[in-house]
């Protein structure tokens, strides 16, 4: 699967990343990627945060239990920062 990275998430772990897992569900992929601390508070995306699985809102499918596998593309919006 192609995982990307946005915003400051960016920053951290480059632009993307090819990982080839049969199936996962977001919350493992997340700690997998060991991006937790940017994104989530108390196993909760925080405010601001958008994860899409093939170009939609995992908060239109199964949330942070959505399930993955080897053929998706999947995006990480971090909070935007600033003010």
């Amino acid at each position: 699967m192609l995982v990307r990275f946005y915003s400051t998430l960016r920053e951290k772990k480059g632009k993307s990343v090819e990982i080839n897992i049969e199936y996962i569900n977001i919350k493992s992929l997340i700690d997998l990627l060991e991006i937790s601390n940017y994104i989530l508070d108390n196993n909760n995306l925080l405010a601001g945060t958008m994860i899409l699985v093939n170009g939609k809102n995992i908060s239109h499918l199964n949330g942070l239990d959505t399930i993955v596998q080897n053929s998706d593309s999947i995006d990480f919006f971090p909070p935007a920062a600033g003010g």
